[in-house]
């Protein structure tokens, strides 16, 4: 596997977050004077509009390197070796780099890269995907890097996403920066602002950067009705306090019929067959003496979850 799409979507360890953001602030602090004598921050000191050539700069890369590298992506998903791509390729590329239910994302990213719409993409038509994103993200990556000392500092991150609108707290952040520094040396290097986002096909806006990183952070709360850690206000709550509901009743009406089965077997004084269970139910109840006693059961899932939203939304 190409080591920059894994480390796009490399999941992160279950070690306890790191402090809030002045401990991230202090690492960079820290990481200042390695910047000055040329370490991980290392300003582009190049003038003019932003060109492929501040990219190779800000990644030290060659022209010969970075051709190698997306070369390696493409065959990464290329796996039949047909020199194209198509959608099941795509979706199976980004389940093997272990991209979560919720940030796939294979339609769009056909789509960003297929340029001529016949559901296929060649490498001439990656490359060029490759080449507008990365210039995208060195745009926006300059823009959040207001000391233009080549990397992104916390506190640069929060301003950019406080001007955006985004209400975010020390934890909060401190996870964001903890996500993309792959290093942990608690600044983020536009190697690693690129490896988190280059498989992103939408517009690379803060906003939509802080929503990916939500999607990606997110964990499935499946039928246990508990908020995720580190889910923000801006992601909506109910949305998948709803979802989960809705599927908890809909996983015990499907069971229903197996649970009642299950209980008439159990109180049975005498011995009988699954057969003869089955046609005792069917005649005193019909089908609906398969789901009986689950209506309240269905109830309390729904009032539970709404319970939690509220509790939720005070806080």
């Amino acid at each position: 596997m190409p080591g920059a799409a894994a480390h796009a979507v490399e999941p992160r360890g279950t070690a306890a977050p790191p402090p809030p953001v002045a401990a991230a602030a202090t690492a960079a602090a820290a990481a200042a004077p390695a910047a000055a004598a040329g370490g991980p921050c290392e300003p582009v000191r190049k003038a003019g509009p932003v060109t492929m050539e501040h990219v190779l700069l800000a990644l030290h890369e060659t022209e010969e390197e970075r051709e190698a590298r997306i070369r390696d992506m493409f065959d990464f998903f290329d796996t039949s070796g047909r020199g194209q791509l198509d959608y099941a390729q795509i979706e199976a590329g980004l389940a093997a780099l272990q991209v979560p239910a919720e940030c796939k994302y294979a339609r769009e990213l056909l789509r960003a890269c297929d340029r001529d719409r016949d559901g296929r993409v060649g490498y001439d038509d990656f490359r060029r995907y490759m080449d507008d994103k990365e210039l995208e993200l060195y745009r926006i990556f300059q823009a959040i890097d207001v000391e233009h000392n080549g990397c992104i500092l916390p506190e640069e991150l929060w301003d950019a996403l406080v001007k955006a609108g985004i209400e975010i707290d020390d934890e909060e952040l401190a996870r964001f920066v903890e996500h993309v520094d792959k290093d942990n040396n608690g600044i983020i290097t536009f190697e690693e602002w690129r490896d988190f986002l280059m498989l992103y096909p939408n517009e690379a806006t803060i906003e939509n950067i802080y929503h990916h990183w939500e999607r990606v952070c997110l964990v499935d709360i499946g039928e246990q009705a508990a908020i995720p850690e580190g889910l923000s206000k801006h992601v909506s709550a109910s949305k998948y306090l709803i979802a989960g509901g809705i599927a908890g009743a809909a996983s015990r009406t499907a069971t229903a019929p197996l649970d009642r089965l299950k209980v008439i077997m159990q109180v049975q004084t005498t011995r009988t067959t699954v057969t003869h269970a089955v046609k005792d139910i069917f005649i005193r109840g019909g089908l609906l003496g398969f789901f009986r006693a689950k209506e309240k059961i269905r109830v309390q899932l729904v009032l539970l979850n709404a319970s939690l939203l509220v509790v939720w939304l005070v806080q």
